[in-house]
């Protein structure tokens, strides 16, 4: 995937995507703990099968060694999975809670739902984990993803979408690569929940 630099394009791109996860949200929220558990373990082993082409990559962006990307970026999201995974189960039980006075007598629970769809935008310095982090979560929670990578660890990006592209639909996950042409259209769009890391400036943009 090459990066977006054509306002016509964007807006059309961004529309199609956001659309299409929109109608797609609702069968993501119902699915089921063991399929999301699934979806997680693709993830993790698609990472384990394709360390050095993640190694390749991060030093071409960052100069990162094979250790510190390791360290910094591959095990941290492993272990996002990893607890994900063996806690999403009771992550999704009801939680009994106590009634109020005025609900004597009633039984009353907290059912954990997906926020819907939502939009990822990562940074550079931490390119893969900053954006992989965040998708681990919004798949164990059933919500339907844009990522944003960063422009900037171009090498990096162009291999989360390949990640992306190799295991979600795009009417679950997708991926755009763009500058802040693409930020600003994706902004534009009434997601559900947006995770955001980066500047203050940028993040009070965003907020």
């Amino acid at each position: 995937m090459e990066l977006l630099t054509d306002n016509e394009v964007i807006t059309s791109e961004v529309a199609r995507l956001f659309k299409i996860q929109q109608l797609h949200k609702l069968d993501i929220k119902r699915t089921s703990a063991q399929v999301r558990k699934n979806k997680l373990k693709s993830i993790k082993t698609w990472i384990l099968d394709h360390k050095q082409d993640i190694y390749d990559a991060l030093f071409e962006d960052l100069g990162k060694s094979e250790t510190e990307a390791e360290v910094s970026e591959i095990i941290p999201v492993i272990l996002e999975i990893s607890k994900a995974v063996s806690q999403l189960n009771n992550w999704l039980r009801p939680k009994k809670v106590d009634p109020s006075l005025i609900m004597l007598g009633t039984k009353t629970r907290i059912m954990m739902e997906a926020k819907g769809a939502c939009l990822i935008m990562a940074p550079w310095n931490y390119p893969f984990n900053l954006t992989l982090g965040p998708l681990v979560s919004a798949v164990a929670a059933g919500n339907t993803v844009i990522l944003k990578p960063s422009e900037m660890s171009l090498a990096t990006s162009k291999l989360i979408s390949r990640l992306v592209k190799e295991l979600f639909p795009e009417n679950e996950a997708a991926v755009l690569l763009g500058g802040l042409e693409l930020g600003k259209e994706l902004l534009e769009q009434p997601f559900d929940h947006i995770f955001f890391t980066g500047s203050p400036h940028v993040g009070k943009i965003v907020m």
